[in-house]
Order: C-alpha cells, then structure tokens, then sequence
C-alpha cells in the first residue's frame, strides 16, 4: 500500500547515489523489485545488481519481475540483512529504501556492519527511511502509538538516519529530508569510511 509514496523517494535516492554503468550495486531489503530495476537500468548492461530480501516471496515476485524486464545483470538473493551473503569489498554502492528503519539498536549497527564489509574501499551506500528529527509532532506521535499497538501492520519506526551513519563507520556526504503524509524522510547518502 505504500509503494506509491515510497517510489518517489527511493527514486531520487537511486538518481542521487550516483550509479555509473559498469559498477557493482547490492540493495538491501529489495522486496518486489522496483528498485532493482531502477538500478540496473542505472548500471547498463556491463554492471551488476544483487537484490536481497529475507522473504521468500517477495525474493520470488522481484525475480520475475526482473525476468519480465529483460534486464540480466540483476539477481535476486535470499538472505538476512545481518549476514549478507555476499564477499567482502565486490561491491560499488549499496542501497537501501525504507529498510534500515525496520532495524533497532544493535540490529542496525550490525546491518550497518555488513554494509561495510562488502563495500569496496571507495564505497558508499544510499539508505531511504522514515526519519526521527528535532520535536515530534502529533502525527509522529500518532504513527509511534500505531506501532506499539498495532506492530504486526507498523513494523518501521524513524530513525536518526544521519546521526546513525555517522555512528557506524560512515561519512553522510549528501542529504534531502521531506514528508510522507506529514511522517518525516530523509535521503542519505554515506561514504564509508575507512577499511
């Protein structure tokens, strides 16, 4: 249901990580696939594109929307965020839309963790999420209440996404912050820093 006002952001957040054809891109959490294609596109057909996702049905609807496109240099990965399966540094870019969020605490450092290691060493990872900032509102407040009620239905909660990178071993280099009906979002892209 959200796709709609989600598609936007992580639009702009593809057109801002910067893709350049040939490159090698991971996106984390890549649910049915529209942001895989949006990247492949971006990398032509000399890059490679790797989607991962926890759920065994959204990694079936993103393959064969993938199939449907026509565009062969992206695949589709069951796994975890957590413990990417994929090798250390093969990766140019790796992208994430409305997924760090459904992490907490020392989950999301630990996916942070693994952006790191398999981003090369000039790497830098794109991350779209609802984002916590300055005072909340009524509608944040509402949106906190929906999801300590009703978590089956709201599993996302805002996150500081700029402080969060900066804490976890990345460099915010770029940043545009907005609004789903009235909820606050943010487009961060991060440099890594370091080995």
């Amino acid at each position: 249901m959200s796709g709609p006002f989600e598609s936007r952001w992580r639009d702009l957040a593809v057109r801002r990580l910067n893709i350049a054809p040939g490159q090698a891109v991971l996106e984390i959490g890549c649910g049915t696939g529209h942001g895989l294609i949006k990247l492949a596109e971006a990398t032509g057909t000399a890059g490679r594109v790797y989607g991962v996702d926890l759920a065994a049905g959204m990694c079936r609807v993103a393959r064969a929307r993938v199939t449907r496109s026509g565009l062969m240099q992206a695949s589709v990965i069951q796994g975890a965020a957590a413990a990417l399966p994929c090798a250390t540094g093969c990766f140019t870019a790796v992208f994430m839309s409305f997924t760090l969020e459904l992490f907490g605490g020392a989950a999301a450092a630990r996916v942070l963790s693994e952006c790191r290691r398999v981003l090369g060493a000039d790497g830098r990872l794109g991350v779209v999420s609802l984002e916590r900032r300055g005072r909340d509102t009524l509608i944040t407040r509402a949106y906190d209440w929906a999801g300590q009620r009703f978590p089956e239905w709201i599993d996302c909660h805002p996150i500081p996404v700029a402080d969060l990178l900066s804490g976890n071993g990345f460099r915010p280099i770029d940043m545009i912050q907005g609004a789903i009906g009235g909820l606050p979002v943010a487009v961060v892209i991060a440099q890594k820093i370091g080995l």
